[in-house]
């Protein structure tokens, strides 16, 4: 009987505990998937930065977080690292500020266009017709619709 006491008090007084650090366990979990993306890291000094790490806007941050965190993205036709690079489809995918490059030509990297590549559903109060036109031509230039990527085995995959 004193040893259900017991575990029932202990039960009382940890789970309350528990609970209030799940929030911050999970924000922890999130800040260690985003180290992967060297990118995606800050430098602290002008020291800190080399050519390999891209400055980012604020758009393609918040997007970029959106998908380290793989919580409602495309995992088919969007954006995904592969050794360290992001691809879209079969290309290579360079981030300048907020602007994407692909195959040598730059596209605007404007919220909308971002709704597109990163989100699985898209608000379609967010992007326009040029938008969906650029993420359309990105698709097509990629050969994203003819390969897509298995996010399981970090492979492409043919669709057809």
């Amino acid at each position: 009987m004193q040893k259900t006491v017991a575990k029932d008090l202990a039960k009382e007084i940890t789970e309350p505990v528990r609970s209030a650090l799940q929030p911050i366990t999970e924000g922890v979990q999130k800040a260690i998937e985003l180290a992967k993306y060297p990118s995606i890291q800050a430098a602290e000094t002008d020291q800190d930065i080399d050519t390999s790490m891209v400055i980012l806007g604020t758009v393609a941050e918040n997007y970029l977080r959106q998908l380290a965190s793989k919580e409602d993205v495309d995992k088919t036709f969007g954006p995904y690292d592969k050794h360290g690079e992001f691809f879209i489809g079969d290309s290579p995918v360079k981030i300048e500020g907020d602007d994407i490059i692909v195959k040598d030509k730059e596209y605007q990297g404007t919220p909308g266009l971002w709704e597109l590549l990163v989100m699985k559903e898209q608000d379609i109060s967010i992007y326009n017709r040029e938008d969906f036109r650029n993420y359309a031509e990105i698709l097509r230039h990629t050969n994203a619709m003819k390969h897509n990527h298995d996010p399981k085995s970090n492979k492409l995959k043919s669709s057809k």
